[in-house]
């Protein structure tokens, strides 16, 4: 899991790229991790916004599209594990 620092730091880098973007289009590609709404009601009220700003919660990442509509993004550390960690498993 990231510290608070490397959390400000994605979001400081991501803000002057993002912010004012409109989004396009969204895939999903693990739908259980969308509780609600639906991944397609989520789809539907998310393509078309405007990133109006980025901002920092704790170790989240919160993308303020609308007035009362923002998108809290966790930064989840993934690294591949490496064929002799697969091998040590085996």
């Amino acid at each position: 899991m990231p510290e608070m620092p490397e959390v400000e730091q994605v979001r400081k880098t991501l803000l002057p790229h993002i912010k004012g973007k409109t989004i396009k289009n969204i895939e999903i590609n693990l739908a259980r991790l969308i509780k609600y709404p639906s991944p397609e009601e989520f789809i539907a009220g998310l393509t078309g916004k405007t990133i109006l700003d980025v901002g920092r919660r704790g170790k989240y990442l919160v993308l303020k599209t609308g007035e009362n509509q923002k998108l809290i993004v966790h930064c989840l550390l993934y690294t591949s594990p490496s064929p002799r960690d697969y091998a040590a498993s085996r």
